[in-house]
């Protein structure tokens, strides 16, 4: 399916904000401080800095930048969206819309290479924009949380600092937001195809999200009895930007395919 140009864009401003959380990121997850005079590439991102002092997100602590509580609330916003994206939207980014089937869920059993060609087949169609617009969310935002996700924002390679306050990945963005799968594409054998397809979506996703804690509680158990051992495990965040857990009963609520999760509603700044 092609998708046909619809009228998705990001502000300037908003465009700052996100080039802000991914700099909060690196220095409240990955403990990065920057230096206050800066050099090279990071003159390019120095208006941001000083915006973020400024705004009291970071302060200065001897010749560096270091987060503020106020700087950890607002990335803390940022990653309960970005969880909630990840358990629930991103499994529209592979719908097979003929059979009406999700590669997650189909694919739950394959591992590493084997997933990897499984997704690659023709027949899985990415409709996270068609839903994001089903459900009046930030369709850029959306993108955004997937290109963080998959690494598209690599704040360790040469030129980072251009890459993030340039407009080519913005242009990405808005790109992929405009030339997506539209609502009428998906809706025109049925009025409420789209709908059908958040409605079995998000029960799949639900349905994921129980079975794997089920299965981490039947690991938890394991290794309590003292039969397994503590590997460790990658932390992504770390001091105050947590995950919120959350009971069987709050995922239950995304039956309801017009269910927003109140963190959607919250800005960050």
């Amino acid at each position: 399916m092609k998708g046909v140009k619809t009228k998705h864009t990001i502000s300037k401003k908003e465009k700052e904000q996100y080039a802000k959380l991914l700099i909060l990121f690196e220095m409240i997850n990955n403990k990065t401080y920057y230096k206050i005079m800066m050099e090279g590439d990071f003159q390019y991102i120095e208006p941001l800095f000083n915006e973020m002092n400024v705004d009291e997100y970071i302060r200065v602590e001897g010749n560096r930048y270091v987060p503020t509580e106020k700087g950890r609330t607002v990335l803390n916003k940022f990653m309960q969206r970005f969880f909630e994206y990840l358990k629930i939207y991103d499994i529209f980014a592979f719908v097979d819309l003929e059979e009406g089937v999700f590669a997650f869920e189909e694919g739950y059993e394959l591992d590493g290479d084997e997933y990897d060609d499984f997704i690659e087949q023709e027949r899985w169609d990415d409709v996270r924009v068609a839903v994001a617009e089903f459900k009046k969310m930030n369709v850029c935002e959306i993108i955004f949380m997937s290109f963080v996700n998959e690494g598209r924002f690599d704040m360790e390679k040469a030129g980072w600092q251009f890459d993030i306050t340039s407009g080519l990945v913005w242009d990405d963005i808005i790109h992929i937001a405009n030339n997506s799968i539209t609502t009428e594409e998906i809706n025109a054998e049925a009025d409420d195809a789209l709908e059908c397809v958040v409605r079995e979506g998000q029960r799949v996703a639900v349905d994921l999200i129980k079975r794997i804690n089920e299965e981490k509680e039947e690991e938890d158990d394991y290794e309590d009895e003292g039969e397994g051992e503590d590997e460790g495990e990658k932390v992504i965040y770390v001091e105050t930007v947590v995950e919120e857990e959350h009971h069987y009963d709050y995922w239950d609520l995304y039956y309801d395919p017009f269910y927003i999760s109140p963190c959607y509603c919250d800005p960050y700044w």
